[in-house]
């Protein structure tokens, strides 16, 4: 079909001609082509003699008549119009509204500036029956653009007039036409439903004009109980499509201006009355104004604080849905991003992928190092993370606590009902409030309020308790256990060389375990890397709802066998189970390695290798340091290495050389909760002797190697490709906002 550009569809109910005349002028000199355009007036209801001669009048210019009997529903017969619509852009005007020259060119030049946009509007110009101006809308954003604070004006105020609004055509036949249940509220709740899928684009310019008359369908079919009524309704409505951090204050802010508006009309009304029954029922309708706490704040002349709103999230195309906004907060910020490869930095690389496939992501990271870092140097930030990582939306930071005991100086008994609660951190393995204190707190608050998230990740334990030290609404709640805190703990501290007293260890394992209790029983899904790590959490929370969601790493193509005799280690020294881990193979098991194999090497790549090999020169052990790119290292390395005796979840190193089709020699804890078996795609040593007879073993048969390497490939693609790891968090995502659409505190 070969639409026009423009249906202006105008329903009308006996119409005054004087006013519909105008109307029809307004169009005209609005600058619309009446012939190569839409311009369909909708009639119910007998017809005068006047209209008679109005409409032959108009019907050469290329106005068209179309006529119905009439439901008796202002829902049914705007919906009646706009089934007769043919063009893209879809104007609703009343008989006896009216648009200024340019109106129609502003808002095409709206749907073109950003295709994202479902409907565009302008300002509106309130005038009466002499066509004359009384005042303006309230609209009060200045420039023209994406409509800012939607929620305050299309949610808490009601603020958009019919006739200054358009749609396009796709948008109806998505979200659906006007609710036939709404008689006063008919446009309004339209308008808000708008908004929630689509930004609305705004033009500041007074071009359309909402007349104000004793006979309008306003006054005469609308006492005002029923008004009242239907605006808590449309408001109750609006909000439980808003992302719940935002609908309380919504809700309380729309109660406010509804109560101020229905006081303003009931005194209107009264001044007017004459009759005593008339009086009467009003003073039985004061009744019904509103709550007590807003009438007390309108006679304090109080208001309540702006409502902010964020245009939502969407492609350009208006037939698809919108997009979810989901928000990630860790406490592991990527920089540099191109050096920050380290295990958790590999898992939550794949968590950003998910999420920005899943929708809008808002990426929140608690650091160390942001000390009021200023906004452009948060931008550069951004700029890097985006260049390498699939980060699609922003970025934000919140700086974190100056030390472990600094929130219970400030606020000490604050600090031990969030302790009680379990609201702490363990990223240094042991208990604070290095991101969970009040001032953590409080911006956290003021990022949701201002992001509006419909899902949130919650990257460990440290974060979901500042998530809990929010008194909002909050959508649900995804919390990633990479590590379950009480066992890393317990294994962390167990063969330290500076290792605290027993008891503080059990007591931090203690707490670990009431903070993981709360945090999974807060969250709407807890995500574990493996069998194992469930089956410990569910001793821990048993009535937490847990998936697995396993590690993966970057996938590399299968390299074929490497000849020689060299060994790979790769782990960042300064995560203390590698630093263990280097220097039990270098002073333990490589001098047994090089004992019947002289020619054998082992490599060690990660910062700070040659600190933690302690010997300048090790015998056979080359320290790399950090290398950009293991690509060289694992095409030469004819076998890998996982001497890991502490620590807890899977370790991707081992993933990693399995997607390069090398073996691995890995011990129990360093295999744990992976599914390579051992003696079929990996080999499991746990002493010195066995760990150094299975790189020996290899080392001595080249077929078996590649034989154990080649199974460990497959096995990895089965279980480890990035692709299905995605894929199933994005499953899981959506299964979880499906299941929980609504708020909860």
């Amino acid at each position: 079909m070969n639409r026009p550009d423009w249906s202006v569809m105008i329903p009308a109910h006996q119409p005054d001609p004087r006013l519909l005349a105008f109307t029809l002028a307004s169009i005209a000199a609005s600058g619309l082509d009446l012939r190569t355009n839409q311009v369909a007036l909708v009639l119910a209801g007998p017809r005068s003699p006047a209209l008679d001669a109005l409409i032959a009048d108009w019907q050469p210019r290329g106005l068209e008549v179309h006529t119905h009997p009439g439901t008796g529903s202002l829902a049914n017969d705007w919906n009646h119009a706009l089934s007769l619509a043919r063009g893209r852009f879809l104007h609703l005007l009343h008989q006896d509204d009216a648009v200024r020259p340019g109106f129609y060119d502003a808002l095409a030049a709206g749907f073109a500036a950003d295709p994202r946009c479902g409907a565009a509007c302008t300002q509106t110009e309130f005038i009466d029956t002499h066509h004359q101006h009384l005042r303006f809308g309230h609209l009060d954003q200045r420039d023209a653009g994406p409509l800012r604070r939607w929620i305050e004006h299309l949610v808490v105020n009601l603020a958009l007039q019919c006739p200054c609004i358009a749609v396009r055509r796709e948008v109806y036949e998505r979200i659906g036409r006007f609710d036939p249940s709404y008689t006063y509220c008919t446009d309004a709740d339209q308008w808000a439903r708008i908004a929630t899928e689509y930004p609305v684009w705004y033009d500041p310019r007074p071009l359309a004009c909402y007349r104000e008359h004793s006979a309008s369908a306003t006054h005469i079919l609308f006492p005002l109980p029923r008004r009242w009524r239907e605006r808590r309704r449309c408001l109750r409505a609006a909000a439980a499509r808003l992302s719940p951090v935002i609908r309380a204050t919504a809700l309380a802010a729309g109660s406010h201006y509804q109560t101020r508006l229905a006081l303003t009309e009931w005194n209107n009304a009264w001044r007017t009355a004459t009759r005593p029954l008339d009086r009467i029922r009003l003073l039985l309708w004061h009744t019904r104004l509103g709550p007590r706490r807003d009438r007390t704040a309108i006679r304090e002349n109080r208001y309540p604080a702006p409502v902010p709103g964020r245009p939502t999230e969407r492609s350009a195309d208006p037939a698809t849905p919108r997009h979810p906004r989901v928000m990630l907060l860790s406490e592991f910020f990527p920089h540099p991003p191109d050096r920050a490869v380290f295990g958790v930095f590999q898992r939550l690389y794949r968590t950003v992928e998910g999420l920005s496939r899943y929708g809008h992501l808002d990426a929140v990271f608690f650091w160390s190092d942001n000390y009021q870092v200023p906004p452009d140097q948060v931008a550069a930030y951004h700029r890097q993370l985006s260049a390498t990582w699939p980060l699609n939306g922003t970025l934000h930071l919140v700086s974190t606590s100056t030390g472990p005991t600094a929130e219970a100086h400030r606020h000490p008994v604050r600090a031990l009902y969030w302790l009680v609660r379990g609201a702490l951190s363990f990223m240094q393995n042991r208990p604070s409030f290095r991101c969970g204190g009040s001032a953590q707190a409080d911006h956290l608050r003021t990022l949701l309020l201002e992001l509006q998230p419909d899902l949130i990740l919650a990257h460990r334990t440290g974060v979901a308790g500042t998530l809990m030290r929010q008194h909002l609404d909050l959508p649900p709640v995804v919390l990633d256990l990479e590590d379950i805190d009480h066992v890393k703990i317990l294994r962390f501290h167990r063969e330290a060389a500076t290792a605290p007293p027993a008891w503080r260890v059990h007591l931090w394992a203690m707490i670990a375990r009431w903070s993981t209790f709360n945090a999974t029983r807060f969250a709407n899904l807890t995500l574990v890397c493996s069998e194992r790590d469930r089956a410990t959490l569910r001793r821990v929370a048993p009535f937490a709802r847990i998936a697995i969601l396993p590690n993966t790493s970057f996938a590399r193509p299968a390299l074929p066998p490497a000849p020689g005799r060299i060994a790979l280690f790769v782990g960042v020294a300064y995560y203390p189970p590698n630093a263990e881990a280097i220097r039990w193979l270098v002073t333990d098991i490589w001098p047994r390695v090089r004992a019947r194999c002289p020619d054998a090497v082992a490599v060690i790549v990660g910062e700070g290798a040659a600190e933690a090999a302690g010997e300048t020169d090790p015998p056979g052990i080359q320290l790399v340091g950090f290398a950009p790119d293991l690509a060289l290292h694992y095409q030469h390395a004819s076998v890998c290495l996982c001497p890991i005796r502490r620590g807890s979840g899977t370790r991707i190193k081992i993933i990693e050389a399995a997607f390069s089709a090398r073996p691995v020699v890995a011990t129990t804890i360093g295999a744990e909760g992976l599914a390579f078996t051992h003696g079929t795609d990996i080999l499991i040593a746990d002493t010195t002797e066995a760990f150094a007879d299975a790189i020996i073993d290899l080392f001595e048969h080249p077929a078996r190697r590649a034989e154990i390497g080649h199974a460990a490939r497959r096995r990895a693609d089965t279980d480890y490709a990035p692709s299905v790891i995605v894929d199933r968090l994005v499953t899981l995502l959506r299964d979880t906002a499906a299941a929980r659409p609504e708020g909860r505190a």
